[in-house]
């Protein structure tokens, strides 16, 4: 999995490619915290190129989500699609998780102060 990082004003885009796994989500966990680090609670995770993602992987995710509400911000996902949609649905996760067609109308819903689900 690879990881890219963008900055769009107080929000971090995190993009993703390729199929999660064990180093890639320790790789976004150590993001996040470096995020945390300097008050930058506010992440949007771009998955549309993500080709595959297992239960575990998604309970990361939960917690990193978990941590970062708690700091006041939030993960807000992004294009989500294909398989790795069908693994949130399974886990019922339609209210745990804010997700957007778009990497745009995620960082517009930081903007406009909406999101806890």
């Amino acid at each position: 999995m690879a990881l890219k990082k963008k900055i769009a004003d107080d929000v971090t885009i995190i993009e993703l490619t390729g199929e999660l796994d064990h180093s890639g989500m320790a790789a976004l966990k150590n993001i996040i915290n470096e995020l945390l680090a300097v008050g930058k609670p506010k992440v949007v995770l771009n998955l549309r190129k993500v080709k595959m993602a297992s239960l575990m992987h998604v309970g990361v995710l939960v917690e990193e989500m978990r941590k970062l509400r708690e700091r006041g911000g939030d993960l807000k996902l992004a294009g989500v699609g294909g398989a790795v949609s069908k693994v949130f649905d399974c886990l019922g996760s339609e209210g745990l998780f804010c997700r957007f067609g778009s990497v745009k109308d995620a960082v517009k819903d930081f903007k406009a102060g909406e999101g806890n689900p």
